[in-house]
């Protein structure tokens, strides 16, 4: 059985807020109807409420009167028909005369959203989004930040060694001191080479154990443990995500 995936999954914006990526339940309000005397056409606005930035909606709009006869026009421009996107003030124009002869006086437009769908997302998320999905097919990203700690371990043993190789240097130039300064200075030299030394060598043991065992568990499980995603957005700001499947 495959394990359970949670994605915790945040915008950070440096100059905008906060845009959620998931919509709540989105639905038209604010209709209004006006008539245009120089255009001979009927002027329907509204809005779309909860909304979300990464949808689209198909827009469908019909006239019904106090007789319940329903009217759906054709002859209409702007934000009618498919892959509306979200927002306030949006705005349809109905030349009315082209598909009835007359309107009702108690005619009153019905909007509804039949369909909805996404659309293309700032860069940032869509690169977010991709490496996550890529996470799930492929280790290399994963073989690359082991890769890399492999690398820093093997780095910080070799100064370890040379560090502990200073140190012991400095011994012998204790061991042949001509005064009580030179051996007190030699001394304090060999101490602090050797704390170099036990430091970069922790830190090459803890480097290369983990490595080794990202390599060993990466063996037992295709998909990526956890990883952290950065990317530039479009609002010269930067787009962050934390992925962690359990």
């Amino acid at each position: 059985m495959k394990s359970i995936k949670h994605l915790i999954f945040f915008i950070l914006s440096l100059f905008f807020s906060l845009t959620s990526l998931f919509s709540q339940t989105v639905r038209i309000e604010n209709i209004q109807l006006f008539f245009d005397n120089s255009s001979n056409e009927v002027i329907i606005t509204y809005d779309f409420k909860d909304y979300s930035a990464y949808e689209s909606y198909d827009v469908e709009l019909i006239f019904q009167d106090g007789n319940n006869l329903i009217v759906k026009p054709v002859s209409v421009t702007g934000d009618v028909g498919k892959d509306i996107t979200g927002g306030a003030n949006k705005k349809i124009r109905w030349n009315v005369l082209d598909d009835v002869d007359e309107l009702s006086e108690t005619a009153r437009p019905i909007i509804t959203i039949t369909h909805i769908g996404t659309t293309p997302i700032d860069p940032s998320v869509a690169l977010i989004i991709d490496q996550i999905n890529k996470s799930n097919k492929s280790k290399y990203n994963f073989k690359v930040m082991r890769d890399g700690v492999m690398l820093l371990g093997a780095g910080a043993g070799v100064s370890a060694l040379v560090f502990k190789l200073k140190a012991d240097n400095y011994i012998d130039q204790q061991k042949t001191a001509e005064n009580i300064e030179e051996y007190d200075i030699a001394g304090e030299n060999a101490s602090r080479y050797y704390t170099m030394s036990m430091i970069s060598g922790g830190v090459s043991i803890i480097c290369v154990g983990f490595a080794l065992y990202q390599y060993i568990w990466s063996d037992k499980h295709e998909q990526k443990k956890h990883a952290l995603y950065i990317a530039p957005d479009l609002h010269n700001g930067v787009s962050i995500a934390w992925y962690h499947n359990f």
